[in-house]
């Protein structure tokens, strides 16, 4: 079911405008990328005094981190190769390297998507929408099957909304 999910799903039609979309959907869900849009808005609320805004980005960058090791251990420890090193006839747009599961992309876009929905409590619709092209993209792009993407969107999840509570019970009870 994985793979004829993925087969379907990476043989889509490749227009340019579709392809070069989803390379910039990989750079978007990047860490480091995500970690520059958190270090923006924590600056700004140290210098500008405003606490609630680098306590959210404390939270976004917090999430990020943790999401990142533990995909990083779970690849070292499942060694998923990827779907254009085993199947032939995939459409491989970029290149990516190392095991294919979890999907680290998947995971950052739900870290955006939950950290944004807990704290705008708007637009809901928006960033799971980006969530879910986020991680489809990786199909798409014939980097991840189906599976790796779930399997992204799960630690994602958990991760941003374990962040989210443990950095609130720890702001409510600490005067920083």
């Amino acid at each position: 079911m994985d793979i004829a999910f993925f087969s379907f799903i990476n043989h889509l039609p490749h227009p340019f405008w579709a392809d070069k979309g989803v390379l910039f959907l990989e750079y978007l869900g990047e860490a480091r990328t995500l970690l520059i849009l958190a270090f923006l808005p924590f600056i700004s609320g140290i210098l500008l005094k405003r606490k609630e805004r680098w306590q959210r980005a404390s939270v976004f960058a917090g999430a990020v981190f943790l999401t990142e090791l533990i995909v990083i251990l779970l690849k070292h420890g499942v060694h998923r190769p990827r779907p254009y090193a085993v199947l032939s006839g995939v459409y491989l747009i970029g290149h990516a390297t190392g095991s294919s599961f979890p999907s680290g992309h998947a995971a950052l876009f739900a870290v955006l998507a939950v950290v944004m929905m807990l704290f705008l409590k708007k637009a809901h619709l928006f960033w799971l929408s980006l969530m879910g092209l986020g991680g489809l993209a990786r199909v798409y792009q014939g980097v991840h099957y189906p599976t790796d993407v779930l399997g992204g969107w799960f630690v994602g999840v958990l991760v941003a909304w374990g962040i989210y509570n443990l950095f609130n019970f720890i702001f409510k009870r600490v005067e920083l």
